[in-house]
């Protein structure tokens, strides 16, 4: 469990998302909804997370949630650290920059790849329907 934690720790700090500005771009309101992290692959050993690894920290009421809203806002709650930005299409916006966070999608599944680190953290549509303001 310590490795879990750690490795949570990492993924916290790691700075998935640095991207950021308003978008007038529209959202494709199939995405709208919300998404539990399902496991992080790529980079590092260290770094990912495993599907079980997920499952152990959910126990331990842990988990990595991602709120798509159809108002184009979005809202990441990371293991209890909150991030906010705006989507669009074309990817994640963040308030003071220009970057995009790009993603692939369809109906049940979001992945957000990192091209950095070459992580990607797959997210899959939560039973909970809810909107994150």
């Amino acid at each position: 469990m310590k490795q879990t934690v750690k490795k949570v720790m990492i993924c916290l700090f790691t700075g998935f998302f640095c991207a950021c500005s308003s978008s007038s771009e529209k959202i494709d309101s199939n995405l709208v909804g919300v998404y539990e992290l399902q496991k992080i692959e790529g980079g590092s050993v260290d770094n990912g997370i495993s599907e079980e690894e997920v499952k152990e920290l959910k126990e331990f009421k842990l988990a990595c949630y991602l709120y798509m809203n159809e108002d184009g806002t979005a809202v990441l709650d990371n293991y209890g650290t909150e991030e906010r930005f705006t989507w669009d299409n074309k990817g994640f916006h963040y308030v003071d920059s220009d970057e995009v966070v790009t993603y692939e999608a369809d109906e049940n599944k979001i992945i957000i790849k990192d091209e950095e680190t070459s992580q990607a953290m797959v997210f899959i549509r939560s039973q909970e329907d809810k909107e994150k303001e």
